[in-house]
């Protein structure tokens, strides 16, 4: 199918990109990638990476918390596209349940 000559295609809306989901995300695949590291550095070492790394883990779950609260708050925007905002909270809800479910079981 050919193009009439000058015909452009553009783009009339006031939709932005959510600067909150933008960020929940980020943070939420930060999270997830240090608790996969850890995890990994643990198995390795045999359980017994010490309590610094612990911290670690402590401090990467309060930025998953974190950035699920962001998403969530993301998703409350008017104009603004819906991608970043949803996969912020999917990631997010995802990092806060693998943290929770490793300390959870460390306390067991």
């Amino acid at each position: 199918m050919r193009r009439k000559k000058g015909f452009r295609k553009y783009k009339f809306t006031e939709k932005t990109l959510s600067k909150q989901g933008l960020t929940a995300f980020v943070l939420a695949a930060l999270s997830i990638f240090s608790c996969v590291l850890m995890v990994s550095g643990s198995s390795r070492s045999g359980g017994n990476l010490g309590v610094y790394i612990a911290s670690t883990g402590i401090l990467a779950w309060i930025v998953a918390v974190v950035a699920l609260v962001l998403a969530i708050r993301s998703l409350k925007e008017e104009n603004s596209f819906r991608t970043f905002p949803y996969l912020g909270t999917v990631f997010s809800g995802l990092a806060v349940l693998m943290w929770t479910a490793i300390y959870v079981r460390g306390l067991l």
